[in-house]
């Protein structure tokens, strides 16, 4: 009876081959294992990644739209009553557009790219994206209300806050610089 298992033959433990592992990384060996496990580091005015940074902003912007509705509608309940209410697939609908365009405005604008369009044709494209989104925005509170619901102020303001929540999360777990409510480094 044997009382170890003998190990089988494909794992086999690997030869030493008596380097160190400053031999091996170099002579700082606690940067390199600092640069595996984190990551290289990302130069200070590089752009942020754009989908994470279409997250944010798209968060950022829910967050804003729910919180403002459902104080508003706590505030003041007549108003949800006797006005036209904005309804949840708008106030979505809205934070997708922004969140998806606004990571793409500041690098219209930025004088170290090289651009297709001059700034006399890109300005007009950006103030027509905002009139288009603010009308479709405007457009969409017309939708019935199967389509777009209108919450209360308590669960507008909840979804406002996990919004807030999430979008805290993204920017810290992708180290965001740029964005709506980012400050630079």
């Amino acid at each position: 009876m044997r009382l170890f298992r003998q190990r089988s033959p494909k794992f086999k433990r690997p030869k030493k081959t008596g380097k160190t592992a400053r031999n091996l990384y170099g002579n700082d060996v606690n940067a390199r294992v600092k640069e595996i496990v984190e990551g290289p580091e990302r130069p200070a005015g590089a752009d942020d990644p754009y989908w994470p940074s279409a997250l944010y902003n798209g968060l950022t912007f829910f967050t804003i739209f729910s919180l403002m509705f459902g104080i508003m509608y706590l505030v003041s309940p007549a108003t949800q009553k006797a006005s036209q209410p904005v309804g949840l697939t708008s106030i979505i609908f809205s934070a997708v557009i922004a969140g998806l365009a606004l990571p793409m405005i500041p690098r219209l604008f930025d004088s170290k790219r090289e651009h297709k369009y001059s700034l006399w044709v890109r300005i007009p494209l950006v103030i027509l994206f905002m009139v288009a989104w603010l009308l479709l925005f405007y457009v969409m509170a017309f939708l019935p209300s199967i389509l777009n619901p209108v919450l209360t102020a308590w669960p507008q303001i909840i979804l406002g806050a996990l919004s807030a929540l999430g979008s805290y999360f993204v920017k810290r777990r992708w180290d965001l610089r740029q964005g709506f409510f980012t400050a630079s480094r």
